[in-house]
């Protein structure tokens, strides 16, 4: 359990290193699925591998080390430092999310976002399920229309960052 102390920790090292994003995956025509599937991924990544060591134990996910051993074209030094990444997907980002939300500041849009995307997710399953219907169906399109305008307004939150970065 997170003290209040180590929940803000997280939440400014995620405002500062981290994101959360809608992934956007397309029906391919052998899957026999009708609906484009999202689904909400958040992640950390820093050279040192404290944070999200503690992120990984704190909210489950995956956790990799990544290095780059080549010679950059135009760099003088060899590779770069070891990356740690911390990664999770769906109800465990959301979890995540909902114990950081508090303390963020800089991307809280884009968390209340990726759960409004989850909270979609879970309300049709939940209904598809009460009424014994298989997830395969097409969704209506009230609730596609729903989720490709979460993931659009994610991503124009994403798209306004990036520029607000180039204009400093």
């Amino acid at each position: 359990m997170l003290s209040i102390l180590d929940k803000s920790y997280l939440a400014g090292a995620m405002d500062a290193d981290g994101w959360f994003c809608i992934k956007r995956v397309s029906p391919k025509p052998e899957a026999h699925r009708h609906n484009v599937t999202y689904f909400v991924f958040i992640g950390f990544c820093q050279v040192q591998p404290e944070v999200p060591n503690l992120l990984h134990t704190e909210f489950g996910g995956s956790l990799q080390c990544r290095h780059q051993t080549e010679k950059r074209k135009g760099h003088k030094s060899n590779g770069w430092k070891a990356n740690y990444y911390w990664t999770t997907t769906s109800q465990k980002a959301c979890n995540a999310i909902r114990e950081l939300m508090p303390f963020l500041k800089v991307k809280r849009g884009q968390a209340e976002l990726c759960l409004a995307l989850q909270d979609s997710i879970n309300m049709y399953r939940f209904t598809w399920a009460k009424k014994g219907v298989k997830s395969a169906q097409a969704l209506p399109q009230e609730v596609i229309d729903t989720r490709t305008n979460i993931y659009e307004k994610l991503a124009s939150l994403h798209d306004n960052r990036i520029i607000r970065r180039r204009l400093i």
